[in-house]
């Protein structure tokens, strides 16, 4: 048996593969003295645009600066579509990425694809062959496939010579121990060489998936410090070595691990935050890539709700097993829909009666609404302003509330009970379906157009423009564009400084000014938005 920790290629999803170096070396010193068989340093890539850390590269000239502890081996991995979507041949891809193994430091380098990239997988293997490193190949999301698929795998690849271990990953994590013992069953009808597998913690089950295949004889097991790795991470190695401490295998010291655990990777964790958790749990078994789920948790553009929503609208897509930006992209600008002939018996804004000049209360959701309610009730009894709220209401405000403003149908909103509340609602037609349609009265929806584009903010009968998806800027613009004056805040509380919702809120703020500069917006509860400010518990005078 071998343990392969991967912590520096896996974490790195969390990191930008951007690791400290000291900590890199008391990582490198302490899984050598536990005994870890196995280190792969990072992943081997071409330039590309953006900034990644060293260890998306791995170099030779950064592993040259890195002192290497005796006792591991040490290797990368390469995603086999790396070589493949080159300009150059196979060969010389390889060749421009990897020196001779009598050059380098390395002495492994693993290859992974997905299924449909097997075939071509072999040259890539070939090439790293000859340059005389032992070859693993790592086949991705084996749990989607049949029996028989795993089968014609496994015999294909057993009549390879130029690879010398198989490894299987739940890259979904979705897999239990019924599963394991199907793949590993089907793998080794043919395949009698070293097999490895790398286990995701979805369903919080990697650990004990990890020590099962060791049981039943998979002699290479992926593991990473405090399981960092990409969605909810890997099988812990400090977890795992502690185990088979216990078990009486003498050949791991989890102990060595102990500090730099503590020291090093909590603290790491503790900011970043992979593990299991209900999102993950729930990504498994809907078979959605780990990576949606991540970026989702860490875009402070979701919240509870839209994380719900945006995990449920995921699980409908035929493509939710591989990771694309523009899907998640859609999740938070949603595309248009076709409604059929519904648009036709739909009100536009300009048919809203609303006297010009006359000034408005705009309700968000911040906490400043619930702690100041009574002087809301009072302050909008007493003024008589005409008053909107943003996605939904506060149930003690829904008698005061004349419309309601929808822009983002990520967020989980119960549009039952907007025909249950009587007030208006402006949305964009086009980004509601009609299975949303079918939920209001149609009496009660005014059409108001909407498109992004940044740096922008304009507001007319014809629609709005605004530089970010906020719902916030949408009822402003719609607002403006009906000719209201002056513009209430009431919950509009903010959020932290280096949150990006606050910076989005403060520039549209900054173009409401700057292209409606008589247009006045004034908060009525705390706020930190770049705004005047005056009292819901000022008398009105």
């Amino acid at each position: 048996m071998k343990i392969l920790d991967c912590t520096l290629r896996d974490g790195g999803y969390y990191n930008n593969w951007d690791f400290d170096q000291d900590t890199v070396q008391e990582y490198l010193s302490a899984t050598a003295e536990a005994g870890v068989d196995l280190i792969e340093l990072g992943l081997r890539n071409f330039p590309g645009s953006g900034f990644r850390g060293a260890y998306y590269f791995t170099t030779e000239a950064h592993i040259a600066d890195l002192k290497l502890p005796p006792g591991p081996k040490y290797g990368v991995m390469i995603d086999a579509k790396t070589i493949l979507n080159s300009d150059m041949s196979i060969e010389d891809a390889i060749q421009t990425l990897f020196v001779g193994s009598n050059e380098s430091q390395l002495e492994f380098v693993r290859i992974a694809c997905h299924f449909n990239e097997v075939d071509s997988s072999k040259e890539i293997a070939e090439s790293l062959k000859k340059l005389g490193y032992c070859v693993f190949i790592n086949v991705m999301q084996i749990s989607l496939r049949s029996d028989e698929e795993i089968r014609q795998l496994s015999e294909l690849l057993s009549n390879w010579s130029c690879i010398d271990g198989l490894y299987f990953a739940d890259s979904l994590g979705n897999m239990d121990a019924d599963d394991i013992n199907r793949v590993v069953k089907q793998i080794r009808l043919h395949w009698k060489r070293e097999l490895g597998i790398h286990a995701h913690n979805n369903m919080g089950l990697a650990l004990s998936n990890a020590l099962y295949s060791i049981e039943l004889g998979v002699s290479h097991i992926d593991v990473t410090i405090t399981g960092m790795g990409r969605g909810a991470g890997n099988a812990e190695t400090e977890l795992l070595l502690l185990e088979l401490e216990s078990a009486g295998n003498s050949s791991y010291k989890a102990s060595a691990l102990a500090e730099l655990v503590f020291k090093c990777f909590e603290p790491i964790k503790k900011k970043l935050g992979w593990g299991a958790s209900l999102h993950y749990f729930m990504a498994a078994k809907y078979n959605i890539h780990p990576t949606y789920i991540q970026k989702i948790l860490t875009d402070n553009h979701f919240g509870v709700s839209e994380r719900i929503a945006a995990i449920k609208n995921l699980a409908k897509l035929a493509g939710k097993t591989s990771y694309n930006e523009s899907y998640l992209s859609d999740l938070i600008s949603p595309p248009a829909f076709k409604n059929g002939l519904l648009d036709k018996s739909i009100k536009d804004i300009r048919s809203y009666p609303v006297i010009s000049g006359q000034t408005a209360i705009l309700i968000g959701a911040g906490e400043g609404v619930s702690r100041h309610l009574r002087a809301i009730q009072r302050y909008i009894g007493d003024s008589r302003c005409k008053v909107y709220s943003v996605n939904t209401g506060i149930q003690q405000l829904d008698n005061y509330i004349d419309g309601y403003f929808v822009s983002h149908n990520v967020k989980q909103i119960d549009y039952s009970k907007f025909s249950a509340s009587g007030g208006d609602i402006f949305a964009p037609l086009k980004r509601l379906s009609d299975t949303e349609l079918q939920l209001l009265n149609l009496d009660q929806l005014f059409n108001f157009p909407i498109s992004i584009e940044a740096g922008k903010f304009e507001a007319s009968l014809d629609g709005c423009k605004i530089p970010y998806e906020l719902t916030a800027g949408y009822a402003l613009a719609a607002l403006i564009a009906l000719g209201f004056k002056r513009i209430y805040l009431v919950g509009f509380d903010g959020y932290g400084y280096a949150d990006s919702r606050q910076k989005e809120m403060s520039e549209l703020f900054y173009l409401v000014r700057k292209e409606y500069p008589s247009i006045e917006i004034i908060a009525l509860t705390p706020t930190t938005y770049p705004v005047s400010q005056e009292s819901v518990y000022a008398p009105i005078i």
